[in-house]
């Protein structure tokens, strides 16, 4: 019979008749063989029976366990189950233990990654919905203004021309959707394709107020800005991406600014190696709630409020994208009806 064949009812039959002959062999040598007082015989037997059993427990432990589960161990290491780079302590006295640890850690990564799994799939599942919504308001629009035209409204002067406005209008928000969509799949592919460079973020800032300026005058919205004039701020980073963070919370802040005086204020700080912008406003604010999910892709806190003032829901989604491929932090602090601040760091340029 091969040892490893050996099964746990044979092992354990073995061992009891191991330790039984063991005893009968050591009583009959001390009282036939010896012929000594019986509980000396008794005495003798329990001490020599004991000892016995310990070895041969232990070897069979030994050979018929731990052998097999060092050879099940180190298996599972050199397929990396455990995504462990180093070898195992193969020989280790507390092999069991160690297998036991690793099973344990494996099982909690496992089931944090099926969670991680399971919520990529609701997001999934989300995500797809909210594309199909966002998609289909402006075509069925467009819809019934084409269909409306083409049954004679396109000969009526009063209504031709309003309608095809209208459509352009909705083929426009249609046609920034898209281009959202396209602008944060590139991000999410190419999130480390970064085009770094040495540029002056006021400068770049200055650039991105003149081109929302006329958009701000239109929403009642006057822009600050405020930092140290003295001080020449220079970053490195991927300047045309950092445009869009701009370009993006400038607009998130002017369209949810309903006060007659409303205000945006753009502040810089330095901390360490890194200037900190601040861009905040004293507008309609965002509910405690609701601060989590802001930087979603699709998520509104105010649905008939974003799409009137034409917002895709992805806006906050790509700055997210972005200032994270350039391994800094983005935060939100907000208060109903006090208004909101978006907080992101850069890298300083040192030359």
């Amino acid at each position: 019979m091969q040892r490893k064949n050996i099964k746990p009812r044979t092992l354990a039959l073995l061992v009891a008749l191991v330790i039984a002959l063991t005893m009968i062999i050591t009583l009959y040598i001390c009282l036939c063989v010896c012929k000594l007082e019986p509980m000396a015989c008794i005495t003798i037997t329990v001490l020599i029976t004991a000892g016995l059993t310990y070895i041969v427990v232990l070897l069979a432990v030994n050979v018929f366990i731990y052998d097999k589960i060092k050879i099940i161990y180190k298996m599972i290491h050199n397929f990396n189950v455990f995504g462990k780079a180093d070898k195992p302590k193969y020989f280790a006295n507390d092999v069991i233990d160690e297998v036991e640890r690793d099973t344990l850690t494996y099982m909690e990564a496992k089931e944090k990654e099926i969670s991680q799994l399971k919520n990529m799939e609701k997001f999934r599942k989300e995500f797809i919905g909210n594309v199909a919504h966002e998609l289909k308001t402006p075509l069925t629009t467009i819809q019934g203004y084409i269909l409306t035209l083409l049954d004679g409204g396109i000969y009526d002067n009063d209504i031709n021309m309003k309608y095809l406005q209208r459509t352009a209008a909705n083929v426009t928000r249609m046609i920034g959707i898209v281009s959202d969509l396209d602008e944060i799949s590139k991000l999410d592919y190419d999130k480390h394709q970064l085009l770094l460079e040495k540029f002056n973020l006021y400068t770049l800032l200055k650039d991105v107020i003149e081109i929302l300026e006329e958009k701000a005058k239109q929403f009642g919205v006057k822009i600050y800005v405020e930092l140290n004039k003295e001080h020449t701020y220079y970053v490195l980073a991927d300047k045309e991406n950092i445009r869009k963070v701009f370009i993006n919370l400038i607009d998130n802040a002017i369209k949810y600014n309903d006060k007659k005086n409303g205000e945006i204020r753009i502040s810089f700080f330095e901390i360490d190696d890194n200037y900190l912008i601040e861009v905040s406003d004293n507008g309609i604010g965002i509910a405690e709630e609701h601060l989590a999910r802001v930087f979603e892709r699709f998520f509104r806190v105010d649905k008939d409020r974003s799409r009137k003032t034409g917002g895709s829901g992805l806006g906050l989604a790509i700055v997210k994208h972005i200032i994270d491929a350039h391994g800094q932090t983005l935060s939100v602090r907000s208060e109903v009806g006090k208004g909101t601040t978006f907080s992101f760091t850069l890298k300083k340029f040192k030359p």
